[in-house]
Protein backbone atom coordinates (compact mmCIF):
# COMPACT_ATOMS: atom_id res chain seq x y z
CA UNK A 1 0.00 0.00 0.00
CA UNK A 2 3.02 2.40 0.59
CA UNK A 3 4.13 1.88 -2.24
CA UNK A 4 1.03 2.34 -4.27
CA UNK A 5 0.30 5.78 -2.63
CA UNK A 6 4.32 6.76 -3.49
CA UNK A 7 3.31 6.24 -6.94
CA UNK A 8 0.48 8.34 -6.53
CA UNK A 9 2.39 10.96 -5.02
CA UNK A 10 5.17 11.18 -7.44
CA UNK A 11 2.19 11.40 -10.61
CA UNK A 12 0.85 14.21 -8.48
CA UNK A 13 4.13 15.70 -8.28
CA UNK A 14 4.73 15.66 -12.04
CA UNK A 15 1.26 16.66 -13.03
CA UNK A 16 1.77 19.83 -10.96
CA UNK A 17 4.55 20.15 -12.95
CA UNK A 18 3.36 20.03 -16.20
CA UNK A 19 0.60 22.28 -15.19
CA UNK A 20 2.78 25.26 -14.73
CA UNK A 21 3.63 25.23 -17.66
CA UNK A 22 -0.22 26.08 -18.92
CA UNK A 23 -0.96 29.82 -19.40
CA UNK A 24 -4.67 31.03 -18.69
CA UNK A 25 -5.78 33.22 -21.99
CA UNK A 26 -8.16 35.59 -21.89
CA UNK A 27 -10.10 34.98 -24.87
CA UNK A 28 -13.32 36.64 -27.08
CA UNK A 29 -15.32 34.59 -28.37
CA UNK A 30 -16.91 35.73 -32.56
CA UNK A 31 -19.71 34.14 -30.71
CA UNK A 32 -22.20 32.25 -29.20
CA UNK A 33 -25.67 31.21 -28.23
CA UNK A 34 -28.24 28.21 -27.12
CA UNK A 35 -29.26 27.10 -29.76
CA UNK A 36 -32.52 26.74 -28.30
CA UNK A 37 -34.36 28.21 -24.89
CA UNK A 38 -33.74 26.24 -22.08
CA UNK A 39 -36.13 23.47 -21.64
CA UNK A 40 -37.30 20.88 -18.94
CA UNK A 41 -36.34 17.59 -21.33
CA UNK A 42 -32.79 16.07 -21.01
CA UNK A 43 -30.39 17.68 -23.75
CA UNK A 44 -27.33 16.00 -24.11
CA UNK A 45 -24.47 14.38 -26.42
CA UNK A 46 -24.61 16.73 -29.39
CA UNK A 47 -22.70 16.85 -32.85
CA UNK A 48 -21.30 19.72 -35.28
CA UNK A 49 -20.73 19.51 -38.96
CA UNK A 50 -19.91 22.22 -41.21
CA UNK A 51 -21.59 21.76 -44.72
CA UNK A 52 -20.12 22.71 -48.20
CA UNK A 53 -23.21 25.67 -48.90
CA UNK A 54 -21.85 27.42 -45.69
CA UNK A 55 -24.39 25.92 -43.12
CA UNK A 56 -24.10 24.57 -39.75
CA UNK A 57 -25.83 21.48 -38.88
CA UNK A 58 -25.91 20.37 -35.22
CA UNK A 59 -27.92 17.30 -33.79
CA UNK A 60 -28.16 16.05 -30.24
CA UNK A 61 -30.50 13.43 -28.29
CA UNK A 62 -33.50 14.57 -26.99
CA UNK A 63 -36.67 13.19 -23.99
CA UNK A 64 -37.42 12.06 -20.58
CA UNK A 65 -34.13 10.68 -19.41
CA UNK A 66 -31.09 8.59 -21.52
CA UNK A 67 -31.35 4.81 -21.76
CA UNK A 68 -34.22 4.42 -19.54
CA UNK A 69 -36.19 6.67 -22.02
CA UNK A 70 -38.27 5.68 -24.97
CA UNK A 71 -38.98 8.85 -26.05
CA UNK A 72 -35.61 9.90 -26.69
CA UNK A 73 -35.00 10.62 -29.89
CA UNK A 74 -32.40 12.62 -32.43
CA UNK A 75 -33.06 15.98 -33.07
CA UNK A 76 -31.37 19.08 -34.97
CA UNK A 77 -31.21 22.64 -36.23
CA UNK A 78 -29.54 24.48 -38.61
CA UNK A 79 -27.77 27.80 -38.49
CA UNK A 80 -27.90 29.09 -42.07
CA UNK A 81 -24.67 30.85 -43.61
CA UNK A 82 -24.73 34.52 -42.14
CA UNK A 83 -27.43 34.12 -39.77
CA UNK A 84 -26.56 34.18 -35.99
CA UNK A 85 -30.25 32.40 -35.19
CA UNK A 86 -30.49 28.87 -35.19
CA UNK A 87 -33.44 27.15 -36.99
CA UNK A 88 -36.16 25.25 -34.88
CA UNK A 89 -35.14 21.97 -34.18
CA UNK A 90 -36.43 19.32 -36.01
CA UNK A 91 -36.79 15.66 -35.99
CA UNK A 92 -33.34 13.33 -37.18
CA UNK A 93 -34.12 10.09 -36.08
CA UNK A 94 -36.22 8.54 -33.90
CA UNK A 95 -36.24 4.47 -33.49
CA UNK A 96 -39.64 3.00 -32.80
CA UNK A 97 -39.93 2.44 -28.72
CA UNK A 98 -36.38 2.76 -27.82
CA UNK A 99 -33.81 5.44 -26.80
CA UNK A 100 -31.93 7.09 -29.73
CA UNK A 101 -28.71 8.64 -28.18
CA UNK A 102 -25.07 10.17 -28.45
CA UNK A 103 -25.35 11.15 -32.29
CA UNK A 104 -21.77 12.11 -34.42
CA UNK A 105 -22.40 14.03 -38.20
CA UNK A 106 -19.29 14.23 -40.29
CA UNK A 107 -19.00 14.19 -44.39
CA UNK A 108 -17.19 11.42 -46.30
CA UNK A 109 -14.31 12.09 -49.10
CA UNK A 110 -17.40 12.83 -51.29
CA UNK A 111 -19.50 14.94 -49.24
CA UNK A 112 -21.84 12.66 -48.23
CA UNK A 113 -23.60 13.76 -44.89
CA UNK A 114 -23.56 10.18 -42.55
CA UNK A 115 -25.59 10.38 -39.04
CA UNK A 116 -24.27 7.85 -37.01
CA UNK A 117 -26.12 7.15 -33.17
CA UNK A 118 -27.10 4.19 -30.83
CA UNK A 119 -30.55 2.81 -30.22
CA UNK A 120 -30.24 1.23 -26.30
CA UNK A 121 -32.10 -2.02 -26.37
CA UNK A 122 -33.23 -3.23 -23.09
CA UNK A 123 -32.69 0.03 -21.55
CA UNK A 124 -28.92 -0.90 -21.23
CA UNK A 125 -26.01 0.88 -23.00
CA UNK A 126 -24.02 -2.63 -23.30
CA UNK A 127 -27.12 -3.51 -25.41
CA UNK A 128 -26.98 -0.49 -27.62
CA UNK A 129 -26.72 -1.04 -31.42
CA UNK A 130 -24.62 1.02 -34.14
CA UNK A 131 -27.32 2.64 -36.46
CA UNK A 132 -26.33 4.91 -39.95
CA UNK A 133 -28.50 7.26 -42.24
CA UNK A 134 -26.83 8.97 -45.52
CA UNK A 135 -28.04 11.69 -47.17
CA UNK A 136 -26.68 13.60 -50.31
CA UNK A 137 -29.44 15.97 -49.93
CA UNK A 138 -29.17 18.25 -47.28
CA UNK A 139 -28.63 21.99 -47.98
CA UNK A 140 -32.33 22.50 -48.31
CA UNK A 141 -34.10 23.99 -44.55
CA UNK A 142 -35.02 21.52 -42.24
CA UNK A 143 -33.83 18.37 -41.54
CA UNK A 144 -31.43 16.47 -44.73
CA UNK A 145 -33.59 13.69 -46.80
CA UNK A 146 -31.91 10.56 -45.59
CA UNK A 147 -31.35 8.27 -48.72
CA UNK A 148 -29.88 5.28 -46.94
CA UNK A 149 -30.36 3.12 -43.23
CA UNK A 150 -28.87 0.40 -41.68
CA UNK A 151 -27.21 -0.80 -38.68
CA UNK A 152 -23.36 -0.76 -38.47
CA UNK A 153 -22.70 -4.25 -36.86
CA UNK A 154 -19.14 -5.62 -35.64
CA UNK A 155 -18.05 -8.76 -34.81
CA UNK A 156 -14.65 -8.75 -33.29
CA UNK A 157 -12.51 -11.94 -33.70
CA UNK A 158 -10.58 -13.73 -31.30
CA UNK A 159 -7.87 -11.54 -31.03
CA UNK A 160 -10.00 -9.01 -29.23
CA UNK A 161 -9.67 -11.38 -26.07
CA UNK A 162 -5.60 -11.86 -26.65
CA UNK A 163 -5.40 -8.07 -27.65
CA UNK A 164 -7.35 -7.46 -23.67
CA UNK A 165 -5.09 -10.19 -22.01
CA UNK A 166 -1.55 -8.41 -23.59
CA UNK A 167 -2.13 -5.17 -22.50
CA UNK A 168 -3.84 -5.77 -19.18
CA UNK A 169 -0.01 -7.26 -18.39
CA UNK A 170 1.39 -3.42 -19.58
CA UNK A 171 -0.71 -1.68 -16.89
CA UNK A 172 -0.38 -0.84 -13.83
CA UNK A 173 -1.67 -3.51 -11.47
CA UNK A 174 -4.86 -2.89 -10.41
CA UNK A 175 -5.81 -3.09 -6.33
CA UNK A 176 -9.61 -2.52 -7.15
CA UNK A 177 -11.73 -6.01 -6.22
CA UNK A 178 -8.80 -7.76 -3.86
CA UNK A 179 -10.49 -8.71 -1.28
CA UNK A 180 -10.77 -12.00 -0.64
CA UNK A 181 -15.06 -12.47 -1.21
CA UNK A 182 -15.01 -9.83 -4.59
CA UNK A 183 -14.10 -10.66 -8.34
CA UNK A 184 -10.94 -9.00 -10.01
CA UNK A 185 -12.37 -6.46 -12.23
CA UNK A 186 -9.10 -7.74 -15.02
CA UNK A 187 -10.80 -10.92 -14.23
CA UNK A 188 -13.73 -10.18 -15.19
CA UNK A 189 -13.09 -7.54 -17.73
CA UNK A 190 -11.40 -10.96 -19.44
CA UNK A 191 -13.46 -13.49 -19.20
CA UNK A 192 -16.10 -11.16 -21.25
CA UNK A 193 -13.87 -10.38 -23.73
CA UNK A 194 -13.82 -14.40 -24.59
CA UNK A 195 -17.69 -13.86 -24.97
CA UNK A 196 -18.38 -13.27 -28.43
CA UNK A 197 -21.54 -12.31 -28.00
CA UNK A 198 -20.68 -9.47 -25.23
CA UNK A 199 -17.67 -8.19 -27.57
CA UNK A 200 -20.32 -7.51 -30.69
CA UNK A 201 -22.88 -5.78 -29.37
CA UNK A 202 -22.87 -2.30 -26.97
CA UNK A 203 -20.11 -0.15 -28.86
CA UNK A 204 -20.77 3.18 -28.60
CA UNK A 205 -20.82 6.25 -30.15
CA UNK A 206 -19.70 10.51 -29.00
CA UNK A 207 -16.90 11.51 -31.05
CA UNK A 208 -16.57 12.49 -34.43
CA UNK A 209 -15.02 10.35 -37.12
CA UNK A 210 -10.67 11.15 -37.83
CA UNK A 211 -10.30 11.03 -41.64
CA UNK A 212 -6.91 9.58 -42.61
CA UNK A 213 -4.56 11.11 -44.88
CA UNK A 214 -4.66 7.67 -46.72
CA UNK A 215 -8.22 7.70 -46.93
CA UNK A 216 -9.29 5.60 -44.31
CA UNK A 217 -11.94 6.64 -41.97
CA UNK A 218 -11.44 6.00 -38.02
CA UNK A 219 -14.69 5.89 -36.31
CA UNK A 220 -14.16 6.06 -32.55
CA UNK A 221 -16.35 3.53 -30.00
CA UNK A 222 -16.73 2.60 -26.59
CA UNK A 223 -18.02 0.04 -24.35
CA UNK A 224 -19.65 1.05 -21.17
CA UNK A 225 -19.54 -2.71 -20.66
CA UNK A 226 -15.84 -2.77 -21.33
CA UNK A 227 -15.15 0.31 -20.10
CA UNK A 228 -12.98 0.77 -22.27
CA UNK A 229 -12.67 1.62 -26.14
CA UNK A 230 -12.39 0.36 -29.82
CA UNK A 231 -11.90 2.16 -33.52
CA UNK A 232 -14.02 1.20 -36.64
CA UNK A 233 -12.45 1.71 -39.51
CA UNK A 234 -13.91 2.23 -43.21
CA UNK A 235 -11.84 2.24 -46.27
CA UNK A 236 -14.28 2.40 -48.61
CA UNK A 237 -15.62 5.80 -47.71
CA UNK A 238 -18.27 4.53 -45.31
CA UNK A 239 -19.41 1.97 -47.00
CA UNK A 240 -18.29 -0.97 -44.26
CA UNK A 241 -16.77 -0.44 -41.40
CA UNK A 242 -14.29 -2.97 -39.46
CA UNK A 243 -13.85 -3.86 -35.93
CA UNK A 244 -9.60 -2.96 -34.81
CA UNK A 245 -8.46 -4.10 -31.77
CA UNK A 246 -9.61 -3.03 -28.16
CA UNK A 247 -7.93 0.57 -26.91
CA UNK A 248 -7.29 -1.73 -23.87
CA UNK A 249 -7.40 0.35 -19.97
CA UNK A 250 -9.32 0.93 -17.16
CA UNK A 251 -12.38 2.96 -17.91
CA UNK A 252 -10.91 4.90 -21.08
CA UNK A 253 -13.56 5.80 -23.22
CA UNK A 254 -14.97 8.52 -25.71
CA UNK A 255 -11.86 8.58 -27.52
CA UNK A 256 -11.07 11.84 -29.51
CA UNK A 257 -8.41 11.45 -32.20
CA UNK A 258 -5.75 13.53 -33.69
CA UNK A 259 -2.84 12.59 -36.71
CA UNK A 260 0.19 13.61 -35.97
CA UNK A 261 2.79 14.92 -37.91
CA UNK A 262 4.83 11.49 -38.23
CA UNK A 263 0.84 9.90 -39.15
CA UNK A 264 0.63 7.73 -35.58
CA UNK A 265 -2.83 8.60 -34.42
CA UNK A 266 -3.00 9.66 -30.43
CA UNK A 267 -6.64 8.80 -28.86
CA UNK A 268 -7.58 11.12 -25.64
CA UNK A 269 -9.90 9.82 -23.69
CA UNK A 270 -12.75 10.06 -20.70
CA UNK A 271 -11.39 9.06 -17.64
CA UNK A 272 -14.48 6.20 -16.61
CA UNK A 273 -12.03 4.54 -13.98
CA UNK A 274 -10.23 4.75 -10.89
CA UNK A 275 -8.84 7.88 -9.22
CA UNK A 276 -7.10 10.24 -9.26
CA UNK A 277 -9.70 11.27 -12.44
CA UNK A 278 -7.23 12.15 -15.15
CA UNK A 279 -7.41 12.21 -19.33
CA UNK A 280 -6.40 8.98 -20.73
CA UNK A 281 -4.06 8.65 -23.24
CA UNK A 282 -3.15 5.85 -26.68
CA UNK A 283 -1.52 6.11 -29.55
CA UNK A 284 -1.46 3.98 -32.66
CA UNK A 285 1.45 3.71 -35.47
CA UNK A 286 -0.93 1.30 -37.97
CA UNK A 287 -3.88 4.06 -38.96
CA UNK A 288 -5.87 3.12 -35.69
CA UNK A 289 -5.77 -0.70 -35.79
CA UNK A 290 -4.12 -2.03 -32.83
CA UNK A 291 -3.19 0.88 -29.75
CA UNK A 292 -0.87 1.23 -26.79
CA UNK A 293 -2.36 0.73 -23.67
CA UNK A 294 -4.24 3.03 -22.04
CA UNK A 295 -2.33 5.60 -19.38
CA UNK A 296 -3.69 8.87 -17.69
CA UNK A 297 -2.41 11.95 -18.56
CA UNK A 298 -1.79 15.18 -16.29
CA UNK A 299 -4.98 16.45 -17.28
CA UNK A 300 -8.02 16.49 -14.65
CA UNK A 301 -11.50 14.72 -15.91
CA UNK A 302 -14.82 13.40 -15.17
CA UNK A 303 -17.12 13.59 -18.30
CA UNK A 304 -15.70 15.03 -21.61
CA UNK A 305 -12.41 15.03 -24.03
CA UNK A 306 -12.88 16.17 -27.53
CA UNK A 307 -9.89 16.95 -29.72
CA UNK A 308 -9.00 18.75 -33.01
CA UNK A 309 -5.93 19.21 -35.46
CA UNK A 310 -5.93 23.17 -36.65
CA UNK A 311 -5.20 24.21 -40.14
CA UNK A 312 -2.04 25.52 -38.43
CA UNK A 313 -0.59 22.01 -37.01
CA UNK A 314 -1.88 22.57 -33.57
CA UNK A 315 -4.39 21.15 -31.39
CA UNK A 316 -6.92 22.07 -29.68
CA UNK A 317 -8.48 19.99 -26.94
CA UNK A 318 -11.83 20.71 -24.96
CA UNK A 319 -11.98 19.03 -21.90
CA UNK A 320 -14.28 19.10 -18.08
CA UNK A 321 -10.81 19.87 -16.44
CA UNK A 322 -11.89 19.03 -12.65
CA UNK A 323 -12.37 15.58 -11.13
CA UNK A 324 -15.68 16.30 -9.26
CA UNK A 325 -18.28 17.17 -11.66
CA UNK A 326 -19.28 19.03 -15.00
CA UNK A 327 -18.93 22.52 -13.62
CA UNK A 328 -16.24 23.42 -15.48
CA UNK A 329 -15.29 23.34 -19.40
CA UNK A 330 -11.61 24.65 -21.00
CA UNK A 331 -10.29 24.95 -23.93
CA UNK A 332 -7.08 24.08 -24.55
CA UNK A 333 -4.13 24.68 -27.26
CA UNK A 334 -0.79 22.69 -27.98
CA UNK A 335 1.73 23.47 -30.62
CA UNK A 336 3.82 20.49 -29.76
CA UNK A 337 1.26 18.02 -30.47
CA UNK A 338 0.16 17.13 -26.72
CA UNK A 339 3.47 17.32 -25.02
CA UNK A 340 2.28 19.99 -23.48
CA UNK A 341 -0.96 21.92 -23.35
CA UNK A 342 0.92 25.50 -23.52
CA UNK A 343 -2.49 27.91 -23.71
CA UNK A 344 -5.85 27.09 -21.70
CA UNK A 345 -9.20 29.61 -21.79
CA UNK A 346 -12.09 29.11 -19.64
CA UNK A 347 -15.27 28.51 -21.47
CA UNK A 348 -17.59 27.94 -18.63
CA UNK A 349 -16.94 27.35 -14.82
CA UNK A 350 -20.00 27.54 -12.30
CA UNK A 351 -18.38 28.37 -9.00
CA UNK A 352 -21.58 26.78 -6.99
CA UNK A 353 -20.74 23.91 -9.02
CA UNK A 354 -24.40 23.23 -9.43
CA UNK A 355 -24.49 24.13 -13.30
CA UNK A 356 -23.37 21.17 -15.92
CA UNK A 357 -21.39 21.98 -19.29
CA UNK A 358 -20.15 18.60 -20.88
CA UNK A 359 -19.67 16.46 -24.10
CA UNK A 360 -18.62 18.65 -26.60
CA UNK A 361 -18.22 18.84 -30.29
CA UNK A 362 -15.05 20.67 -31.75
CA UNK A 363 -14.67 21.80 -35.49
CA UNK A 364 -12.18 23.99 -37.73
CA UNK A 365 -14.27 25.65 -40.44
CA UNK A 366 -12.67 26.67 -43.91
CA UNK A 367 -11.81 30.17 -42.43
CA UNK A 368 -9.99 28.91 -39.30
CA UNK A 369 -12.77 29.43 -36.82
CA UNK A 370 -13.28 26.81 -33.64
CA UNK A 371 -16.72 25.65 -33.82
CA UNK A 372 -17.85 24.09 -30.09
CA UNK A 373 -21.30 23.27 -28.55
CA UNK A 374 -21.79 21.50 -25.48
CA UNK A 375 -24.35 20.02 -22.77
CA UNK A 376 -25.82 23.53 -21.30
CA UNK A 377 -27.43 23.11 -17.95
CA UNK A 378 -28.92 25.07 -15.87
CA UNK A 379 -29.18 25.76 -11.65
CA UNK A 380 -32.84 26.53 -12.65
CA UNK A 381 -33.05 23.79 -14.02
CA UNK A 382 -33.23 24.03 -17.84
CA UNK A 383 -31.09 22.37 -20.65
CA UNK A 384 -30.23 23.34 -24.17
CA UNK A 385 -27.17 23.16 -26.43
CA UNK A 386 -24.64 26.04 -26.22
CA UNK A 387 -22.90 27.11 -29.49
CA UNK A 388 -19.95 28.85 -29.48
CA UNK A 389 -17.43 30.26 -32.05
CA UNK A 390 -13.51 31.53 -31.00
CA UNK A 391 -10.66 32.57 -33.45
CA UNK A 392 -8.00 30.35 -32.43
CA UNK A 393 -5.51 32.96 -33.21
CA UNK A 394 -5.81 34.73 -30.14
CA UNK A 395 -3.69 32.17 -28.62
CA UNK A 396 -0.73 32.97 -30.71
CA UNK A 397 0.57 36.05 -30.16
CA UNK A 398 3.40 36.83 -27.90
CA UNK A 399 2.61 39.04 -25.37
CA UNK A 400 5.80 41.80 -26.25
CA UNK A 401 4.42 41.59 -29.51
CA UNK A 402 1.07 43.07 -28.04
CA UNK A 403 2.62 45.37 -25.70
CA UNK A 404 4.55 46.98 -28.27
CA UNK A 405 1.20 47.17 -30.44
CA UNK A 406 -0.26 48.99 -27.19
CA UNK A 407 2.36 51.20 -26.47
CA UNK A 408 2.50 52.65 -30.22
CA UNK A 409 -1.24 53.35 -30.38
CA UNK A 410 -1.41 53.07 -34.37
CA UNK A 411 -4.72 51.85 -33.43
CA UNK A 412 -5.57 55.15 -32.31
CA UNK A 413 -4.95 57.59 -35.57
CA UNK A 414 -3.88 60.21 -33.35
CA UNK A 415 -6.44 60.10 -30.49
CA UNK A 416 -4.41 61.02 -27.53
CA UNK A 417 -6.36 58.98 -24.72
CA UNK A 418 -4.91 55.93 -23.37
CA UNK A 419 -6.51 51.96 -22.94
CA UNK A 420 -7.09 51.70 -19.12
CA UNK A 421 -4.38 49.46 -17.29
CA UNK A 422 -8.05 46.76 -16.64
CA UNK A 423 -8.51 46.30 -19.96
CA UNK A 424 -7.13 42.88 -21.37
CA UNK A 425 -4.86 43.49 -24.33
CA UNK A 426 -5.31 40.07 -26.12
CA UNK A 427 -8.67 40.36 -26.05
CA UNK A 428 -8.17 44.70 -27.52
CA UNK A 429 -5.94 43.56 -30.35
CA UNK A 430 -7.78 40.30 -31.40
CA UNK A 431 -11.21 42.29 -31.28
CA UNK A 432 -8.91 45.51 -33.21
CA UNK A 433 -7.62 43.55 -35.84
CA UNK A 434 -11.29 41.07 -36.61
CA UNK A 435 -12.95 43.92 -37.12
CA UNK A 436 -10.71 47.18 -38.27
CA UNK A 437 -12.76 49.30 -39.83
CA UNK A 438 -15.19 49.59 -37.34
CA UNK A 439 -12.87 50.37 -34.02
CA UNK A 440 -11.35 52.89 -36.58
CA UNK A 441 -14.43 54.20 -36.90
CA UNK A 442 -14.94 54.78 -33.35
CA UNK A 443 -11.95 56.04 -32.30
CA UNK A 444 -12.02 58.35 -35.48
CA UNK A 445 -15.44 59.87 -33.90
CA UNK A 446 -13.82 60.39 -30.50
CA UNK A 447 -11.25 62.46 -32.05
CA UNK A 448 -13.18 64.68 -34.29
CA UNK A 449 -15.54 65.47 -32.06
CA UNK A 450 -15.83 68.70 -28.98
CA UNK A 451 -16.25 66.46 -25.95
CA UNK A 452 -16.46 69.42 -23.80
CA UNK A 453 -19.45 70.86 -25.52
CA UNK A 454 -21.40 67.89 -26.99
CA UNK A 455 -24.91 67.21 -25.65
CA UNK A 456 -26.48 64.57 -24.10
CA UNK A 457 -27.90 62.43 -27.23
CA UNK A 458 -27.78 59.52 -28.94
CA UNK A 459 -25.08 59.71 -31.93
CA UNK A 460 -25.04 57.15 -34.88
CA UNK A 461 -21.67 56.59 -36.55
CA UNK A 462 -22.27 53.22 -38.74
CA UNK A 463 -25.38 51.77 -38.71
CA UNK A 464 -26.49 49.66 -36.09
CA UNK A 465 -22.43 48.45 -35.97
CA UNK A 466 -21.01 51.70 -34.38
CA UNK A 467 -23.36 54.09 -32.67
CA UNK A 468 -22.92 55.98 -29.35
CA UNK A 469 -24.69 57.50 -26.15
CA UNK A 470 -23.52 60.87 -24.81
CA UNK A 471 -25.14 61.15 -21.34
CA UNK A 472 -24.83 63.90 -18.22
CA UNK A 473 -26.53 62.38 -15.20
CA UNK A 474 -26.12 61.71 -11.34
CA UNK A 475 -24.37 58.77 -10.29
CA UNK A 476 -25.43 55.91 -7.78
CA UNK A 477 -24.96 54.35 -5.08
CA UNK A 478 -23.08 50.91 -5.02
CA UNK A 479 -25.91 48.44 -3.75
CA UNK A 480 -28.37 50.51 -6.59
CA UNK A 481 -26.08 49.13 -9.81
CA UNK A 482 -25.99 45.67 -11.42
CA UNK A 483 -23.56 44.30 -12.74
CA UNK A 484 -24.06 43.58 -16.58
CA UNK A 485 -22.41 42.06 -20.18
CA UNK A 486 -23.42 42.34 -23.50
CA UNK A 487 -23.20 39.68 -25.92
CA UNK A 488 -23.19 41.51 -29.30
CA UNK A 489 -21.21 44.67 -28.71
CA UNK A 490 -18.22 46.09 -27.01
CA UNK A 491 -18.59 48.50 -24.68
CA UNK A 492 -15.75 52.03 -24.84
CA UNK A 493 -16.89 53.97 -22.16
CA UNK A 494 -14.78 57.29 -21.49
CA UNK A 495 -15.21 60.09 -18.56
CA UNK A 496 -15.64 63.40 -20.13
CA UNK A 497 -16.55 65.30 -16.81
CA UNK A 498 -16.20 64.49 -13.37
CA UNK A 499 -15.48 60.88 -11.72
CA UNK A 500 -17.01 57.36 -10.70
CA UNK A 501 -16.40 54.13 -10.17
CA UNK A 502 -16.65 51.55 -12.19
CA UNK A 503 -16.30 47.42 -11.55
CA UNK A 504 -14.94 44.74 -13.66
CA UNK A 505 -15.26 41.33 -13.20
CA UNK A 506 -14.81 37.83 -15.38
CA UNK A 507 -18.00 36.16 -16.44
CA UNK A 508 -16.96 32.95 -16.09
CA UNK A 509 -16.39 33.95 -12.40
CA UNK A 510 -19.56 34.83 -12.25
CA UNK A 511 -23.52 33.69 -11.26
CA UNK A 512 -26.29 35.04 -13.90
CA UNK A 513 -28.84 36.57 -12.01
CA UNK A 514 -30.67 37.94 -14.38
CA UNK A 515 -30.56 35.85 -18.18
CA UNK A 516 -30.04 37.47 -21.39
CA UNK A 517 -32.94 40.17 -22.86
CA UNK A 518 -31.01 41.83 -25.86
CA UNK A 519 -28.36 42.68 -25.60
CA UNK A 520 -27.65 42.83 -21.73
CA UNK A 521 -27.07 39.85 -19.28
CA UNK A 522 -27.03 40.90 -15.09
CA UNK A 523 -24.96 38.99 -12.88
CA UNK A 524 -24.15 38.43 -9.32
CA UNK A 525 -20.09 38.74 -9.19
CA UNK A 526 -16.79 39.58 -7.29
CA UNK A 527 -14.64 42.16 -9.52
CA UNK A 528 -12.13 44.77 -9.04
CA UNK A 529 -12.93 48.09 -8.73
CA UNK A 530 -11.46 51.48 -10.33
CA UNK A 531 -11.87 54.99 -10.44
CA UNK A 532 -12.59 56.24 -14.07
CA UNK A 533 -11.74 59.64 -14.63
CA UNK A 534 -10.65 61.73 -17.64
CA UNK A 535 -7.19 60.60 -20.28
CA UNK A 536 -8.39 56.68 -20.17
CA UNK A 537 -10.85 54.96 -21.63
CA UNK A 538 -12.43 51.36 -20.71
CA UNK A 539 -13.55 48.52 -23.15
CA UNK A 540 -16.02 45.62 -21.75
CA UNK A 541 -15.67 42.76 -24.16
CA UNK A 542 -18.50 39.81 -24.11
CA UNK A 543 -16.65 38.37 -20.86
CA UNK A 544 -15.85 41.42 -18.57
CA UNK A 545 -19.39 42.03 -16.48
CA UNK A 546 -18.91 45.30 -15.63
CA UNK A 547 -20.79 47.37 -13.26
CA UNK A 548 -20.76 51.37 -14.09
CA UNK A 549 -21.99 54.84 -12.78
CA UNK A 550 -21.05 54.35 -8.85
CA UNK A 551 -21.04 57.09 -7.23
CA UNK A 552 -18.09 59.49 -6.13
CA UNK A 553 -19.73 61.95 -3.09
CA UNK A 554 -17.22 64.74 -4.43
CA UNK A 555 -18.50 64.06 -8.46
CA UNK A 556 -22.10 63.64 -8.02
CA UNK A 557 -22.97 64.23 -11.49
CA UNK A 558 -20.47 62.51 -14.51
CA UNK A 559 -20.84 63.40 -18.13
CA UNK A 560 -19.75 60.21 -20.15
CA UNK A 561 -19.34 58.90 -23.87
CA UNK A 562 -20.22 55.09 -24.30
CA UNK A 563 -19.81 53.53 -27.79
CA UNK A 564 -21.10 50.88 -28.92
CA UNK A 565 -19.08 48.76 -31.14
CA UNK A 566 -20.44 45.68 -32.81
CA UNK A 567 -18.09 41.78 -32.25
CA UNK A 568 -17.23 40.26 -35.26
CA UNK A 569 -20.12 38.29 -37.15
CA UNK A 570 -19.65 34.68 -38.05
CA UNK A 571 -19.72 34.47 -42.11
Amino acid sequence: MKKIKLILLVFLLLANKIFSQTTEAKVETVFETLIFPTQSQHSHGSSLVSLPNGDMLSAWYQGNGERTADDVRIMGSRLKKGSKIWSAPFLMADTYNLPDCNPVLFLNNHNKLFLIWIAVQAHRWESSVLRLRTSVNYNNPGAPVWNWQDNILLSPTDSFAIETELKFKQLVPNQRGDGGYAPKYDNMILEASRDLAKRSTGWMTRIKPLPLTNGRILLPLYSDGYNMSIIAFSDDDGETWHPGLPIVGRGNVQPALAQKKNGNIAAYMRDNGDEPSRVQFSESADFGYSWTAAQKTDIPNTASVELVTLKDGRWALVVNDEDDGRYRLSLYISDDEGTTWKWKSTLENNPNKRAGYSYPSLIQTADGLLHISYSYKTENPGESIKYVVIDPKQFTKDNTEIAEWIKKKTWANGLTLDLHSSVNVDSFYVAYHRNKKLWDTAFAFLKTQHLETIAPGKYPILGDQVFASVTEAPSHKKEEVQWESHKNYVDLQYIIKGKETIGVADTAKSTITKPYTPDVINYMAEGNYYTAGQGQFFLFFPNNAHRPTILIDEYPVVKKIVIKIQTAKVE
